[in-house]
Order: C-alpha cells, then structure tokens, then sequence
C-alpha cells in the first residue's frame, strides 16, 4: 500500500496522463460512471447528485447565516428562512462573475467573517438597494 505522500507524489508527476484517462474512461462508460456516482450518493442517504446539491447548498447558507450573526442588520429580524446576504458596498456583480456556484460562494461568505456581507431582511434590503442606488441595471 502506498502512503498518502507517494500517491500524491505520483499523481502530480502523472497529473495530464492521469486526467485523460479518466475523461476518456468517462466518455467510453457514461453508464457505468452514473451508476456508481448514483449509488455513493445513495449510500449517503440522496436519491440523486440534484438531491446531494441541494443538502449542500442548504447546509452552506445555514453556516454563512450563522458567520453573519442569524439576524437583519438593521431591523434585527431573526427568521433565517427570509434573510437575504448582503454586500455591503454593494459590489454583488463582482462576486458573481468570480463563483462558479453557490456552494462556492457561501463559503467564502464564511471566510469573510462579516467583512463585505451583512443579513438583511427583504424590506431592509430593498430599502438600501433603492437608497443607495445599487441596482441601477439601465
């Protein structure tokens, strides 16, 4: 058995050979490969990869309401099943070119710790959306 250093030794030396391999072993067995990813998600108590996302999602927006402090910045309301994250410049856009996707992006929420986000419920939100005249797509 290898030990976790030679295995990473190997792979960073074989990196390209290895990945064309597993693209073109992908492509000559879709089948296979979606049979077996579906079973690891069904072992893990999913029916599908969609099913898997969305407890993932779920759980990152719930840890970065948590960082953020679980309640409105303004108003104090507590209900985080309405709380929407907020850039606090209001430079939104620029986060939303850098994430691939949500998972991504409420991670780097929790990094943050509170520096460029904040909670806001839906009225405070418009509200400074409007005040501040952030949303001005025209």
């Amino acid at each position: 058995m290898y030990t976790k250093h030679e295995r990473h030794t190997y792979y960073s030396l074989h990196k390209d050979e290895i990945s064309a391999y597993q693209k073109k072993y992908r492509k000559d067995h879709p089948g296979k490969v979606k049979a077996t990813q579906l079973q690891s998600y069904q072992k893990m108590g999913f029916e599908s990869f969609a099913a898997y996302q969305k407890h993932l999602r779920d759980t990152y927006r719930e840890k970065a309401i948590e960082a953020l402090g679980c309640k409105c910045a303004h108003c104090g309301m507590t209900d985080i099943r309405i709380l929407e994250i907020d850039h606090k410049n209001g430079d939104g856009n620029l986060d939303r070119k850098k994430s691939r996707n949500s998972i991504a992006y409420y991670k780097a929420i929790i990094e943050d710790a509170g520096q460029r986000f904040q909670l806001l419920c839906p009225n405070c939100h418009a509200l400074k959306t409007f005040e501040k005249k952030e949303n001005t797509r025209r």
